[in-house]
């Protein structure tokens, strides 16, 4: 059990604010979000005000009906808006969870006129008046690490404003080292949302390849999303399905076991942030192959905490997964990669950084 640190800043409030339903992947990530502001402000000082609107983005997701989404979108808008015009003082913190919203610009705008402090926790987005007009309007922009403003493409002009190693931290009471790494089955796996960005296809397709050379390998697929008839049908196409195993999305508690079942996890990504998902599996004691996309290569150095593959062509996945499973130092890569969790990414250690930030505005 962790203790909270007692708070330093007793009476300044934080809003966290985030728009629509989401995805099961970003829960997790709220909720930590609202415990690191929770353990500098307090507890009964961090609101969270989102998702009045969720069943309405869950009905837009099957009509596809814009005016849906829009009517989402604006009935949450007037929600928060109540809530903040009741309640905002110029002391507070206005945290904006990415940028997903054109609603979310009127909120800032008021929260910068009532002389509140404004962070957007910025994961990307592409390229668009919206987000040029909150990096503007932002009094700090949280990126995950270093490499992620480059690879975000924030103007030069805003680099006063970033704040970067924001990530959030890995629940290392849940997610750690549970099955000796020797004693795990050959098991490689790949967790996320079924998207063409996730590069999941390109994994399937390394599958026969690697099969080739080793057929004692076994495959795990967790996630959903809207590849998931296309992957299966892959899966069948490909004659791999007695060596793939589907799980579709799972709880984030159970996570950890699976986890812990696996000798590689694959994240053959075109695009990427920094992935939890990357730094949960290390604190499993799972190594990971991954594209060098986003924050990636500021984790994972290759033969060192894990392993970096060129691109995610099927041939140069397979060729990579066959590369992992086989090398001399997998022992002490394992080692490497949980160390730098302990290092970095612990609910202490993000404490402090943040701390560090709210002091500084």
């Amino acid at each position: 059990m962790i203790n909270r640190e007692i708070y330093i800043f007793p009476h300044p409030r934080v809003y966290i604010i985030t728009f629509g339903k989401g995805t099961p992947s970003g829960e997790p990530q709220l909720y930590k979000l609202k415990k690191i502001f929770s353990s500098i402000f307090g507890e009964e000082f961090t609101i969270l005000v989102s998702n009045r609107a969720s069943s309405l983005y869950a009905t837009q997701k099957e009509t596809k009906s814009t005016y849906t989404l829009l009517l989402a979108g604006m009935i949450e808008y007037l929600h928060i808006h109540s809530v903040l015009r009741k309640n905002m003082r110029r002391e507070d913190f206005i945290i904006i969870f990415g940028v997903s919203s054109v609603f979310q610009i009127p909120i800032v705008l008021v929260a910068r006129i009532r002389r509140a402090k404004v962070l957007l926790y910025y994961g990307g987005a592409p390229k668009s008046i919206r987000t040029s007009i909150l990096l503007l309007l932002a009094n700090k922009i949280l990126l995950g690490n270093p490499n992620l403003s480059q690879f975000f493409g924030i103007p030069d002009c805003y680099q006063n404003k970033i704040a970067d190693n924001c990530h959030l931290f890995v629940d290392t009471p849940l997610f750690k080292p549970l099955k000796y790494y020797g004693e795990r089955e050959k098991v490689v796996g790949y967790v996320g949302v079924l998207t063409h960005v996730k590069g999941v296809k390109n994994f399937l397709r390394a599958i026969p390849t690697v099969l080739q050379h080793n057929q004692d390998i076994k495959f795990i697929v967790i996630g959903k999303g809207d590849l998931k008839d296309e992957v299966e049908r892959l899966v069948e196409e490909l004659n791999i399905d007695k060596y793939v195993t589907m799980t579709g999305w799972i709880n984030y508690t159970k996570l950890p076991s699976f986890l812990n079942e696996m000798k590689l996890l694959v994240s053959p990504s075109y695009s990427e942030g920094l992935p939890s998902i990357i730094i949960e599996a290390m604190a499993c004691g799972t190594p990971v192959l991954a594209t060098p996309v986003g924050g990636i290569p500021d984790i994972i150095k290759d033969g060192d905490t894990g392993f970096i593959m060129e691109n995610n062509d099927p041939e140069c996945v397979a060729e990579n997964i066959i590369r992992a499973l086989n090398h001399p130092n997998l022992a002490e890569i394992v080692i490497n990669a949980w160390g730098l969790v302990e290092k970095e990414f612990t609910y202490e250690a993000t404490i402090r950084r943040y701390r560090k930030i709210v002091e500084e505005l």
